[in-house]
């Protein structure tokens, strides 16, 4: 988009709101027992949190990083290494580069084809819509989350002109939707990819807790199927879309019924399953092995990085390997400067010196008075919900998340019971454009589906999930 004195003007505004928080709020007199220090970190908080919000991702990131190296004892260079050193924005770096060798080689495209191109599925218009939902939440999950989303929506949008659908008709609406859904849910079950991975970093720098990633992925792909075979449930017996237009025996995905997968592909796989191995047999050894401890010193970046080592080696020499600047143009920048600013932040909030969390807890103590365990997750999580309709979603998990962890151990909740249903409430919000990157790219999606039409799906899905939470959160919490 051009750049106009408008969209300048707007952004100088912005940036001088932004440095007025980061760089004056310590001036102001302390709130309670906050620190100066603690001022000091509320206002580069908040100036962050504004920026994403109202302007970009990119420059509000950076004067945060450069802001937090003034607070007392840090230096710039000091806060640049926690920033870039940091598991998460590593993990992401490393997992972009390793998700464009397999888009690259048209795994995800193959994945898509074969689900859609089933025989059962031809002339049963919700197992066909189904297995377009397969499809999302496979490649979501296992490759790129706006990859699958994207290929997913035009394949689907082209399968439902053919059949003679228009724009507003339910079925197309709806099913778009359900698609969108899929990527949503598929793209958070591993604890070390999107947003459940920022959930749990905060996690284990607020409380020194790790999760397990077997059981978080297990819980994750149980949330799942079940708000997925809600949504569809609903579609098929509540809304009841004319769906006559595919209830003829019409076989339009037989052409890629007999493809084959090609030897890149075919490594690819191999390439994911070793990724799988090295980052879930640790969960699943005896802690007292020495491939267990490997394994676990190996870290998830450095998993990623040894999985790319592995592909490079076995295709030396080979003219069609994916060249490494390739893997650098698949990398969403915006992503990884956000993240970058997690790490010095979240210490910042949490260290001793700012007294921040104590105090929050403290004024918390006295209106949560009374809530058990599960009526503290509920409330908390709704209000969390709602605001990240209007506020990005790494901006809420920031906001919300300390305090959650925090208080909750008051209440001897686990903060690996937090992270999960964490990971799965603030990774679905669909109610506006504003609310996450999946909904904007919904409520645009206005070839099929109108922005009423999105508005009602998305509430619809957050009032599943809410009620998924609520039921999920007891039995979690026996489990830890």
């Amino acid at each position: 988009m051009p750049i106009t004195t408008g969209n300048r003007t707007k952004t100088l505004i912005n940036f001088l709101i932004v440095c007025l928080f980061m760089f004056g709020f310590r001036y102001l007199p302390p709130i309670g027992s906050i620190t100066p220090w603690g001022m000091q970190t509320i206002g580069i908080f908040i100036g962050v949190l504004y920026g994403w919000t109202v302007d970009s991702k990119v420059w509000p990131s950076l004067l945060g990083i450069v802001a937090l190296g003034y607070l007392p004892d840090r230096t710039v260079f000091q806060t640049l290494g926690i920033s870039f050193t940091d598991n998460l924005v590593l993990t992401t770096l490393f997992m972009f580069c390793f998700s464009a060798i397999v888009e690259e080689v048209g795994l995800s495209k193959y994945v898509a084809n074969w689900c859609i191109s089933r025989k059962f599925a031809t002339g049963k218009p919700y197992i066909m819509l189904a297995m377009f939902c397969l499809a999302a939440w496979l490649v979501s999950s296992f490759v790129n989350l706006f990859a699958s989303m994207l290929l997913l929506t035009i394949i689907f949008g082209k399968f439902c002109s053919q059949a003679g659908f228009k724009t507003g008709d339910k079925y197309p609406a709806y099913g778009a939707v359900a698609i969108v859904l899929a990527c949503t849910v598929g793209g958070g079950i591993f604890p070390f990819m999107g947003q459940s991975y920022v959930v749990n970093t905060v996690m284990e720098k607020t409380t020194g807790a790790t999760m397990n990633f077997v059981m978080f992925t297990l819980i994750q792909i149980v949330f799942s199927i079940v708000t997925m075979g809600t949504f569809l449930a609903l579609l098929k017996f509540v809304v009841k879309p004319d769906v006559s237009l595919l209830l003829r025996d019409d076989d339009r995905f037989a052409c890629y019924r007999d493809d084959k997968m090609t030897g890149a592909q075919k490594q690819a796989v191999g390439l994911i399953a070793l990724l799988m191995v090295l980052l879930f047999l640790p969960g699943i050894l005896p802690v007292s092995w020495g491939i267990t401890i490997w394994l676990k010193n190996l870290s998830v970046p450095g998993a990623a990085v040894l999985t790319l080592a592995v592909y490079y080696i076995i295709n030396l020499g080979k003219e069609d390997v994916v060249s490494f600047p390739k893997l650098a143009a698949g990398i969403n920048w915006d992503l990884i400067m956000m993240f970058a600013t997690i790490a010095p932040l979240v210490a910042a909030v949490n260290a001793a010196e700012s007294n921040i969390m104590p105090f929050v807890v403290e004024q918390l103590s006295g209106i949560l008075d009374g809530m058990g365990p599960i009526t503290f997750m509920v409330v908390f999580f709704f209000i969390a919900m709602v605001v990240s309709q209007f506020v990005n979603n790494v901006a809420v998990v920031l906001a919300f998340m300390p305090v959650m962890f925090a208080f909750g151990q008051s209440l001897g909740i686990s903060p690996l019971v937090i992270a999960i249903l964490a990971s799965y409430i603030l990774n679905i919000s669909f109610c506006t454009p504003t609310a996450s990157g999946n909904a904007a790219y919904l409520f645009s999606f206005k070839e099929w589906i109108s922005s009423g039409q999105a508005f009602k799906a998305g509430l619809v899905i957050q009032i599943i999930a809410m009620l998924f939470t609520a039921l999920g959160a007891p039995i979690i919490m026996a489990l830890f």
